[in-house]
C-alpha cells in the first residue's frame, strides 16, 4: 500500500506534526510506503519528494508572523481560498507515485481544499483527519465561552458575531468568511466527487 500524507508543515512544530511523524513511522513498520506532501519551507526535513511540495504563499507559515505587505496579503488570500500550485503539484505527485489513498492532516490556510479536488480528479481516495473544526466553527473548537456550541454548524453565524467568538471584529468576520468559504468549497468538491464515483 502507498499513502500520501499531506500537511502544511513537514517539520516538528507541535502536536499535529508529532502525530504525523509517528503515523509515518508506524506505517513504514507495517510495510506501507508513505509519501509526504507539504509546503516548501527551509525547516522541512529532507525528503526525495520535496520538489513536489507547493510554493509558500508568504515567507512565514504562520500568518500572524508575516509582514502585512500587499504581496503577502494577496498570497494569504490565495492560499486560504484556493491554492492552484498545491493542486497542480499534488496531481503530478499522484501521477508519478500512484498512491492508494491520500491522508490529509491539515490543509487550511496553505494547501487549501484544492488538494482534495486534485485527489478526486486523479481518482484517489481521500481520508481527511479533522483535528480542529475550522470548516464549521469560526473559533475552531465548538465552544462559546466554556459552553459547547453548534450554532454555526449550519451556516448561521449571527451568534458568533453577537458573542464575539473571535476577539477582534475584523478578524471575526474574516474567520466567518473563511469558515463559510471552506464549507462551500468542500460541498462543491463533494458534489463533483459524487458524480465521479
Amino acid at each position: 500500500m502507498r499513502v500520501i500524507v499531506a500537511n502544511y508543515r513537514f517539520f516538528l512544530a507541535g502536536g499535529p506534526e508529532r502525530y504525523m511523524f509517528n503515523f509515518m513511522e508506524g506505517a513504514k513498520k507495517r510495510n506501507i510506503e508513505v509519501i509526504p506532501f507539504s509546503i516548501q519551507n527551509s525547516k522541512n526535513l529532507p525528503t526525495k519528494y520535496s520538489s513536489y511540495f507547493a510554493k509558500a504563499r508568504t515567507k512565514e507559515l504562520m500568518f500572524s508572523d508575516a509582514k502585512k505587505t500587499p504581496g503577502n496579503l494577496l498570497g494569504m488570500i490565495r492560499a486560504v481560498t484556493w491554492n492552484y500550485d498545491a493542486e497542480r503539484r499534488l496531481r503530478r505527485l499522484i501521477r508519478d507515485t500512484d498512491p492508494d489513498v491520500i491522508y490529509i492532516l491539515h490543509e487550511v490556510n496553505h494547501l487549501s481544499p484544492s488538494i482534495i479536488r486534485a485527489a478526486k480528479k486523479e481518482s484517489v481516495r481521500v481520508v481527511h483527519r479533522i483535528s480542529d473544526f475550522f470548516m464549521f466553527c469560526p473559533r475552531y473548537d465548538f465552544l462559546c465561552g466554556d459552553t459547547v456550541c453548534e450554532a454555526c454548524i449550519y451556516g448561521n453565524y449571527s451568534k458568533a458575531l453577537k458573542e464575539k467568538c473571535v476577539m477582534i471584529c475584523t478578524q471575526n468576520s474574516g474567520h466567518i468568511f473563511r469558515t463559510r468559504l471552506n464549507t462551500w468549497m468542500l460541498f462543491c468538491i463533494e458534489q463533483e466527487a459524487s458524480i465521479l464515483f
